[in-house]
Order: structure tokens, then C-alpha cells, then sequence
């Protein structure tokens, strides 16, 4: 029930009575219905009625319909509350003695007003970083909406009555912002927050992004049966697919990504940069201390000999040089053989940076094993012994370049 207050000597008691829209029926007394109904004022939730009163009366109801009906003793005006804003009423009073009623009277329509719409307080900047700012503000609980405004970036109006944060702003940049109250087309002035200025861009993906290239220039060197021989000498025995060297340019996009809340990498290819090794068009890395590094299994056997094609070993330089220096076999070798060489490649490990100006270093890792027998026995003995470490590595290096803009 709303409350209807009298602002004479005010409310005393309150009698049983009809609703407003009711059908009671006026006495055939001498009281007189009230006279003169007005609006004396009006606020945003209240306002003042006023009657010319009948002395006689000892209550006069005052209905709003809709709202709540009371009497009021002995009175002139009252004040009725708890209306809602810019809100049209209607109303009607009439007088009481005992029983006896007069009819209803009706009253000027009554407008309410707007609530006050007050400005916002306590401006301030909680926190930034190089891209972002939070603002925070006292506002007003009765508006809609507050403006907030970054000149020469943006103009938002957000629900929030106390907050809003902001992104897309440059680095290492100085802004100003301000604050409006809104309610419909009612707004407040506006209020300047404090200046803040954003991080200096520390992220360390920074430097990867944008478009890079390699221009197919690729060195290295091969570790067999622990001896270190030129990449040139090894790579004409690899498929193409595993051939940097005979390859063209490597084109690649690198983005910023994030997984799970990691912060990583991600690099596109318009094609596999290494097809039937390394398929994928896009990787996603972390940068760990400055590197990133993706690594895929490889299933690739390569029989570059076979006892139905033998091969003498002054063919197989790279061969030749390491049975020279396998003490027992320097005898055997110009007699020798090779019946097999298989290479099984097993696994391939890019490694990308650190990034150094507008070049990134590129390491390419294949690792796997070999079986090598020649057609001498007593030669294919030692070669188990003395070549026992048969792991094979490959190791190839080039850079990726920044494209100009």
C-alpha cells in the first residue's frame, strides 16, 4: 500500500473505506462536497494536493486510483508519496461524516516529475596495460546508462553504473577520458577522470608477428656413427620432401594465439612447408626463452643400397671416410662392398628464434638410425662393433626473413 500523508496536522486516523471506484452512496446531509481541487506541487515520486475543506467534515478521502484511498482528519492538503516518476495519476476527493459521504470530486491530473539525475564521482584508473585500461566511478544508481568517453578513440554507454573497461588503445600512449550520467534524454554533465598513460609493449610474441619468408638456403651437417660429415655430401639421399635445399621459398604468417589461457604462436603456411614430413598449414607454439619448437613423428624408410644393387664404398665418400678411420677395417676398404645402407628417419624437430632484429632463426632436427653391411663378413663384424652407435642425425639451419610492407 503506498502511504498518503496530510502536511496539516496530518493523518490520525484512518476509517473504513471503500474503494475509490466503488459505489457508495453520498448522504442526503448538509455536508458539502470539496471545492477548488488543485495541484499545489509536484516531485519526481510525491505530490501536494490541496481542497477547499467543509468545516462539517470530520475526514476527507483522498483517492488515488490505482495507488491507495485514506482519510484525512480535519485537513485542507496532503502530500501523497510513493508515486513513480514521470508518471500521470488521476485523483478525486470527497467529504465524510460518520457514514455520511459526499460524492467524488475529481482533481487536476498529476505529472510526476523526473528523479534527480546526479553526476558522477571518484573518477579513477585501477589499472592499465599497453592495450587496456580499467575506469572506475561513484555513479548514480537511478540511470540507465553512463557515457564514457576517450576522445579520439571511442564513446561507449554502459550499463554499469560504476565501471568499464576499455581495450584497443595504443601503447606507451597518454589519454583522457569522462564520464555522463544517462536517464532517457536526461544527461549529466560531463566529469574528466584522471590522464593515464598505457604499458610499453613487453610482450615477448611481439617481434614474431607479421609475414615472414625464407629464401631456400639452407647448411648443415649429419652425425653418422658418431662421426660429423657435410650436409651436402648426405642430402642427395634424402627424399625431396625432406630436401630444404631443393626447395623453393618458404612463405609463413605468425599470429598471437592462446590456448587455455597460455599465451602462444600460431604460424601459417599457404602449404606444408616440408609435404609428406611436416603436413600441417598451421602450429601453434609457446615462445619459451625466446624459442619455439614443434616436433612430429616421421615413419619414412629409405634404402639407399641394396644387395641387389651393391655399391663400391669409394661411391659413398661419406662411408668411405668413416670405415678410414674405423681402425682394422683401412685394409678392406678399397675391397669392400656396401650391400645395404638403410636410413630410417624417426622423428623431425623445428625450432624457431630467438627473433634478432627482423630475422628469425630456423634449425631443423631429423633424427633416426641406419643399417650398413658390406659383402665381407669379417668387415660386417667389425662394423658391429666399432659402428655400434647407429643413430643418425641431420641437422639443417636457415632464417626466415620479414616481409616488407
Amino acid at each position: 500500500m503506498k502511504n498518503i500523508t496530510s502536511l496539516s496536522l496530518i493523518l490520525a486516523a484512518t476509517v473504513a473505506l471503500a474503494a475509490c471506484d466503488g459505489d457508495d452512496t453520498p448522504g442526503n446531509g448538509s455536508l458539502k462536497a470539496p471545492q477548488g481541487l488543485q495541484v499545489v506541487s509536484v516531485a519526481a515520486t510525491s505530490a501536494l494536493v490541496s481542497w477547499e475543506e467543509d468545516a462539517a467534515a470530520l475526514y476527507h478521502d483522498v483517492c488515488v486510483p490505482g495507488v491507495d484511498t485514506l482519510a484525512v482528519e480535519s485537513a485542507s492538503s496532503c502530500e501523497i508519496s510513493g508515486l513513480q516518476p514521470n508518471t500521470t495519476y488521476t485523483w478525486k476527493a470527497r467529504a465524510r461524516n460518520g457514514e455520511t459521504v459526499t460524492a467524488w470530486v475529481d482533481g487536476p491530473a498529476i505529472t510526476t516529475g523526473d528523479v534527480a539525475l546526479n553526476a558522477p564521482r571518484e573518477l579513477q584508473v585501477t589499472s592499465t596495460t599497453y592495450n587496456s585500461a580499467l575506469l572506475l566511478w561513484e555513479g548514480d544508481t537511478t540511470a540507465l546508462y553512463h557515457d564514457v568517453c576517450i576522445p579520439g578513440v571511442d564513446t561507449l554507454s554502459v550499463v554499469s553504473f560504476s565501471s568499464c573497461g576499455i581495450d584497443g588503445l595504443e601503447q606507451n600512449t597518454t589519454y583522457t577520458w569522462k564520464v555522463r550520467a544517462r536517464r532517457g534524454e536526461t544527461v549529466t554533465a560531463w566529469v574528466d577522470g584522471p590522464t593515464f598513460k598505457t604499458e610499453i609493449y613487453d610482450d615477448a610474441r611481439g617481434p614474431w608477428v607479421g609475414e615472414w619468408y625464407s629464401d631456400g638456403k639452407w647448411t648443415g651437417s649429419v652425425t653418422l656413427y658418431g662421426n660429423t660429415i657435410p650436409y651436402e655430401q648426405f642430402s642427395s639421399y634424402l627424399p625431396d620432401t625432406l630436401r630444404p635445399g631443393t626447395m623453393g621459398t618458404i612463405d609463413v604468417t605468425i599470429e598471437l594465439a592462446e590456448e587455455n589461457g597460455e599465451k602462444l604462436i600460431a604460424m601459417e603456411f599457404p602449404a606444408p612447408p616440408f609435404p609428406g614430413a611436416f603436413t600441417e598449414t598451421r602450429v601453434v607454439m609457446p615462445i619459451v626463452d625466446g624459442k619455439g619448437s614443434v616436433e612430429r613423428p616421421l615413419t619414412q624408410t629409405i634404402p639407399v643400397v641394396t644387395a641387389a644393387n651393391p655399391v663400391a664404398v669409394r661411391d659413398l665418400p661419406f662411408i668411405e671416410s668413416i670405415l678410414g678411420s674405423a681402425a682394422g677395417l683401412e685394409s678392406m676398404i678399397e675391397n669392400l662392398s656396401i650391400t645395404e645402407f638403410t636410413v630410417h628417419l624417426t622423428k623431425i624437430t623445428f625450432t624457431f628464434g630467438p627473433v634478432a632484429t627482423d630475422t628469425i632463426p630456423v634449425v631443423v632436427v631429423i633424427d633416426g638410425t641406419t643399417e650398413l653391411d658390406t659383402d665381407n663378413t669379417l668387415a660386417n663384424i667389425l662394423l658391429d662393433t666399432m659402428l655400434s652407435d647407429n643413430r643418425l642425425k641431420i641437422t639443417i639451419h636457415s632464417s626466415l626473413y620479414r616481409k616488407e610492407e
